[in-house]
């Protein structure tokens, strides 16, 4: 018994057994996996269809709010009319037709909130059916108010119907705020849509009382009482905090149909309806004649108010769209999950009988070959030898081995004693080779990596053993690939036909550093020609590039600032006659006149052009500074609070107590930091905090920066950092080349020429610029000028680490 247990402990492992196992493990995973997906595409599906039915609901109470509102402010406005009553009947048919609109609309709403159980509701139903009564009541009074002159009508009866109108109306709202804190929960796109029919529902309350209160006092001919005068104000006031919600929450939505309705709405408001209510006000608190009758102002006020319900239909259709989107999208996404398992499972049972036959059995009859084999049976005859496939090749492999099992018997011995020449050879070469400053390594013929010296890690950051377990790693690290002659390098391509080649490539260090490789390979083969691989060196040149590159960058700087230079001065001499020219034809001229209004202005923009070439002159050989001993922590202080005032930027500075003095032209300098703080601000429009540094250890060595190209003397270091979107890493190189710009051109900003100055004028300082990315984002612009003296009297306490605000 415990025999067949353990044989069949040992069976269970077996290639069949497993492969077997896996495929019904995958088949129930398949089905198992499925599942969720179904159930998760139903519950959207279900969820999705209740929003679309709580969004009918709160469409058709939004409906009814909106109708209700216009029966309110017209009755209102009838009840107070002093006019004909045969002149009545327009306004009745208005009153009747938003009724009914708004009974049938609430009738739909409640009759689809009776099959459902939203939690919230029951409170909002029973006291909106409690006030129905009521307001069926008020409804048949005033219409027979409508059809008597005013002298026959109930006192009091505007406003008791005004104030339970009112409070109807606010139920239905607050029933409408239940279902759509319900719907919100589920979409947050239909958030929005709520957040803005209740903002128009807002703004339908706060219009509508206002033009139904200034209507009805113009239809009374008495002067309007100071409580209403008090409330129109309010409700204006609040009418124009609401237009200012519904901007801000159709901002982020994508429908044209809803911004372009809002446009009307306030063009219909603001510019048809307020004109005529910022006439009539004034008189309405005298009772005195006004300039246009009340049929005409009511008339522009109801345009507004429908105005106001064209935009509510807008919202509703837009929402209404939306919902049946997401529903269509969630029935296809059930369709497609079903599909995809039903695919899934047939597709995984297709392949449990191909394996079956086409892989386990060719495997057990290789297997059992092999055992005998292994046991040096080597008069076994190989099966399948003849099969034109993976296990036909196997088959034959093994063909191969059983007569290489007899040769290899034969060659132990010579391999014995070629190992013990090659280990006598291999000491001698890493005698060398470990020793060696540069980065060597020795490639086989296989392209497998045979050895590498240890000076790879000082290079890299690599080790040795890292390099040897990833064979790719050389092409890991290497930023250069595009270059088909480094891919050829590093990969090994041709190297056999390749002549010796040196090659310049940069690589990515395990510091995240970056370093500039001088290569140089060649093959190596034996006396007989047999290909041995190839031997590489590769030697750290990146301070040379460095070197390099900054001397470019001078010579494009000097080429360029001499040609801005000639043409710059040139360009003043043409300018200066321009102007002059200006100044004479405007003394000619009628200061009143449309001439000399365009003179002034082609006067405004030559200046704007001497400006510019004031620019060039600071980049060419010209502008030398006249430089004078300057304490750089208060120039800056100074300097940066007025260039930033009235720019709504913060301003944070970080500054030493003690007193740095350098030598500097306070103008030019004045440039430098203008430039910098005008390039913060453009990268930060709202408004951010700008970040001014002057090193706590100043002044400083360069050594300490990592800058070995200035002189050897102490420098002040005087840091600039934003909060804008910052600068690409591959745009840096470039920043302070003339005319080189990220920023849209036009209107003044991304002439390209900012950055170019302050490097031409902190060069004429005798120290330089540089830029990288911030710490906590954003853009860190430094500057290093000389230090000339430091005082270390400690400042007041006004020169510690502040912040500021502008």
């Amino acid at each position: 018994m415990h025999g067949a247990l353990k044989e069949a402990y040992k069976k269970f492992f077996h290639v069949k057994s497993i492969i077997f196992l896996a495929l019904v493990a995958i088949l129930l995973l398949s089905f198992l996996s499925s599942l969720p997906a179904i159930y998760s595409a139903i519950e959207s599906y279900q969820q999705a269809r209740q929003v679309q039915y709580l969004n009918d609901v709160g469409d058709d109470l939004f409906t009814a709010v909106g109708n209700f509102g216009f029966e309110r402010g017209r009755v209102n406005v009838v009840l107070n009319d002093n006019g004909p009553v045969e002149k009545m009947e327009a306004n009745r048919r208005f009153i009747q037709a938003h009724r009914s609109d708004g009974d049938r609309a609430l009738v739909k709403a409640l009759k689809k909130l009776d099959s459902m159980d939203i939690p919230g509701t029951t409170d909002e139903l029973f006291r909106i059916k409690t006030l129905e009564q009521g307001i069926h009541e008020l409804r048949e009074q005033t219409g027979k108010d409508l059809v008597v002159p005013k002298d026959q009508r109930q006192a009091g009866l505007a406003k008791e119907w005004f104030s339970a109108m009112t409070a109807y109306i606010e139920t239905i709202e607050a029933l409408l705020v239940t279902i759509s804190s319900d719907i919100s929960d589920a979409d947050g796109i239909i958030s929005r849509y709520s957040s803005l029919k209740h903002a128009t529902l807002a703004l339908r309350n706060t219009a509508g009382p206002e033009i139904s209160i200034l209507s009805a006092t113009m239809a009374a001919n008495s002067p309007m009482e100071s409580e209403l005068s008090e409330k129109i104000a309010a409700l204006h006031t609040i009418t124009l905090l609401h237009f200012q919600t519904l901007t801000r929450l159709c901002q982020p939505l994508s429908s044209p149909g809803i911004s372009q309705a809002l446009a009307k709405l306030k063009d219909s408001y603001f510019l048809n309806y307020l004109p005529y209510r910022n006439a009539v006000l004034p008189l309405a608190h005298g009772g005195r004649p006004y300039p246009f009758s009340q049929a005409e102002f009511l008339d522009h006020g109801v345009g507004a108010l429908k105005q106001i319900a064209v935009f509510m239909e807008q919202i509703v259709s837009e929402t209404k769209a939306y919902a049946q989107t997401r529903l269509t999208q969630n029935k296809r996404h059930i369709l497609i999950h079903c599909c995809g398992a039903a695919g899934s499972l047939g597709m995984i049972l297709l392949i449990f009988f191909y394996v079956h036959f086409r892989v386990i059995k060719p495997i057990l009859q290789i297997t059992s070959t092999v055992h005998k084999l292994a046991n040096k049976d080597l008069d076994v005859a190989i099966p399948l030898i003849g099969k034109q496939n993976e296990f036909g090749e196997m088959a034959r492999a093994l063909e191969i081995l059983k007569e290489m099992a007899i040769q290899l018997e034969r060659d132990i011995i010579s391999l014995r004693i070629i190992d013990e020449q090659l280990k006598t050879s291999e000491e001698r070469f890493r005698t060398v080779a470990d020793f060696s400053h540069d980065w060597e390594y020795w490639i086989g013929p296989d392209n497998q990596l045979l050895y590498i010296s240890p000076s790879c890690e000082r290079i890299t950051g690599y080790t040795p053993e890292d390099f040897l377990k990833n064979n790719n790693l050389l092409a890991e690290i290497c930023t250069s690939l595009d270059s088909n002659e480094v891919a050829c390098h590093v990969h090994g391509k041709d190297i056999q036909i390749t002549p010796p080649t040196s090659i310049d490539f940069e690589i990515l260090g395990k510091d995240g550093k970056k370093h500039w490789i001088n290569h140089i390979c060649q093959p190596i083969f034996k006396k007989d020609g047999t290909f041995l691989g190839r031997r590489a060196c590769n030697r750290d040149i990146t301070d040379q590039k460095k070197l390099e590159e900054k001397l470019i960058n001078a010579k494009k700087l000097e080429a360029t600032a001499t040609l801005m230079g000639g043409i710059a001065h040139d360009f003043n001499n043409l300018l200066a006659s321009i102007l002059g020219n200006i100044e004479l034809a405007k003394s000619n001229l009628d200061v009143e006149g449309k001439t000399y209004s365009f003179l002034q202005n082609a006067y405004q923009s030559t200046l704007g052009a001497r400006n510019l070439t004031s620019k060039f002159i600071t980049l060419s050989r010209g502008g030398t500074p006249i430089k004078r001993p300057v304490d750089i922590v208060h120039f800056v202080k100074k300097t940066a609070s007025s260039i930033i005032a009235g720019t709504g930027m913060n301003l944070e500075t970080t500054l030493p107590p003690c007193s740095c003095k350098v030598e500097l032209d306070t103008g030019q300098f004045f440039q430098v930091l203008d430039n910098i703080i005008t390039n913060a601000r453009e990268a930060m429009p709202p408004g951010g905090r700008l970040k001014i540094t002057i090193d706590k250890d100043a002044p400083i060595s360069p050594a300490k920066d990592f800058l070995p190209l200035l002189p050897d003397k102490q420098y002040v270091k005087i840091t600039i950092e934003d909060q804008g979107p910052g600068i690409d890493l591959t745009d840096i190189d470039n920043v302070f080349d003339p005319y080189f710009s990220t920023k849209t051109r036009g209107s003044g900003k991304g002439m390209g020429l900012g950055l170019t100055v302050v490097h031409s004028i902190m060069e004429k300082h005798g120290g330089c610029t540089t830029i990288k990315p911030g710490k906590t984002g954003g853009t860190a612009v430094s500057l290093y000028l000389p230090a000339l003296e430091i005082s270390l009297t400690d400042r007041d306490e006004s020169n510690r680490d502040i912040t500021t605000s502008a």
